[in-house]
């Protein structure tokens, strides 16, 4: 292992903020708000506590132990000590080395750079927003250090974030909700980057695919020029819809099977595109959770099984559903968060592996610290969604640089007890790899060794390579959720109640 170190900061500059590598407090991504635990408290306790020890014994400061794939060994081995889940229970966690001191062991753990990563579910931001500009501002990566707070969330911290700081190799931009009024990145924004970002690379290859935000229950015949024109224009290679959104962000949403869903999915079928995904599972301020059921598009896929639709978040969170809770066919939690989605399948006859994707964007990275939750999921998901239609997403820049989710899920193993009860498969290396990023190449008609090849070629990998030689793979160490307070949650979304209510471009009518 290559003790690489951190960039050293200025005498002036405030003492270093040191966190694990997993971060385990409050976090909010602007739709939801998590409190820490009390296991997540008593994770980040024992981390930190063991730092100090374990970076004395290697002649290293606590920051650059755990910055170090030691630091990562660490952190897994604390979240499967205080869930129970260490090497004499039966229960699913993470495979970390025996010995936390050996560095190679560490760094062989979670190496991925032999890996293929397509991340399919990515965000950044290039307009001011009424309702988005105070809690861009006021987070910790908005402090970042540009002159401009914006382009902390812009299109060079995009590029640091998911391609500098990680090793993923492609990525799927996703837009917002709102339509021609406040919205972060509007879809002309959204393939400009596109454009900007894979005419940077080279001609040969892509390495960002953006979607088409539509909105059918608003002004739906511009809504249908708009995709023909962008289609006429741009690579558009997928939809993204959100059914839980209407005009005045009220209780005016759609169903993928109601009348003006189907005019939608038949429009993109026409123009030739014929991939749909959409926010299903956690609520978001001011829209309609019902809308989040994912069983619409379940049975949108029965009725067009030539169209594919990627289930955004998993169903996760709908209805107030815990992945605390097992598969389940019936019961109280039997239509709730990701059993919903995998009942709706079962329900339609809709069998793994055919059109029905699940994406875990913001999923994983809430449950990587509670590894009984995350194999609920992880096994609901194999069982009926099938290991091929499986969709890594990180819901980056939102959470930083997308690497320490990536390095945890390479980790993880559901337990054979719990196989053994739910009947759930195991999550094997083969579907890992398929998972990371194979699945989202074949989705999207990319040849994956081919691609990483190119990739290899380009100015920024070389770049990358440049960064990880000076300061280390693990340079985004202790990089902080966009909310981390409940109060910053509660402020923001009573902002965006005021600014949408008083928006002539969102009122309803």
């Amino acid at each position: 292992m290559t003790k690489k170190k951190l960039p050293t900061p200025r005498k002036s500059a405030p003492e270093p903020i040191v966190e694990p590598p997993i971060y385990l407090g409050n976090h909010s991504n602007g739709e939801y708000f998590h409190f820490q635990t009390e296991e997540e408290r008593r994770m980040r306790e024992h981390i930190l506590r063991e730092a100090d020890d374990l970076a004395r014994r290697h002649g290293m400061d606590r920051r650059s132990f755990l910055a170090s794939s030691m630091g990562m060994t660490l952190s897994l081995s604390a979240v499967n000590l205080v869930s129970g889940c260490s090497d004499d229970s039966k229960g699913s966690g993470f495979k970390t080395p025996p010995d936390i001191n050996d560095a190679n062991a560490c760094e062989s753990n979670v190496d991925t750079t032999d890996l293929f990563i397509f991340d399919f579910q990515t965000h950044m931001v290039t307009q001011p927003s009424k309702a988005w500009d105070g809690l861009f501002k006021g987070s910790s990566q908005g402090k970042c250090g540009f002159a401009d707070w914006r382009d902390c969330w812009g299109y060079e911290s995009f590029v640091d974030l998911v391609f500098l700081s990680s090793d993923t190799h492609i990525a799927v931009l996703s837009g917002f909700c709102a339509v021609d009024g406040d919205v972060p990145i509007p879809n002309s924004d959204l393939f400009g980057v596109q454009e900007t970002l894979n005419g940077m690379c080279n001609d040969t290859y892509k390495r960002l695919y953006s979607q088409f935000v539509v909105t059918p229950n608003y002004k739906w015949k511009e809504q249908q020029e708009a995709m023909e024109k962008f289609v006429a224009e741009h690579d558009v290679t997928s939809w993204k819809a959100f059914t839980s959104w209407g005009p005045g962000n009220g209780n005016t949403g759609y169903w993928f099977d109601d009348p003006i869903g189907v005019e939608m999915i038949e429009k993109g079928r026409d123009l030739g595109v014929k991939i749909f995904s959409c926010h299903k599972g956690p609520p978001i301020s001011l829209l309609d959770g019902k809308y989040h059921d994912p069983a619409d598009m379940v049975r949108a896929a029965k009725k067009y099984p030539d169209v594919n639709f990627v289930v955004y978040h998993s169903g996760v969170g709908f209805a107030g559903g815990s992945e605390n809770t097992p598969y389940m066919r019936t019961g109280p939690e039997a239509y709730k968060g990701a059993n919903a989605l995998v009942n709706a399948m079962v329900d339609e006859g809709v069998k793994p592996n055919s059109n029905v994707y699940a994406d875990l964007g913001a999923v994983w990275n809430g449950l990587k610290s509670r590894p009984e939750a995350a194999a609920n999921l992880m096994g609901k998901l194999l069982r009926f969604v099938g290991e091929d239609n499986i969709l890594w997403g990180t819901d980056c820049i939102w959470t930083g640089s997308p690497q320490p989710q990536i390095e945890a899920f390479l980790t993880f193993e559901i337990s054979e007890e719990a196989q053994d009860t739910y009947d759930y498969p195991a999550l094997t290396m083969e579907a890992k790899k398929k998972i990371l990023g194979l699945n989202g190449a074949r989705l999207l008609g990319i040849d994956p060794v081919t691609a990483k090849a190119q990739i290899q070629k380009s100015k920024t990998y070389r770049r990358k390579l440049e960064l990880d030689a000076e300061f280390g793979r693990n340079r985004w160490a202790f990089q902080r959720p966009i909310i981390e307070t409940w109060s910053d949650f509660q402020a923001h979304a009573a902002h965006e109640r005021g600014i949408f209510r008083t928006s002539p471009l969102l009122r309803r009518g």
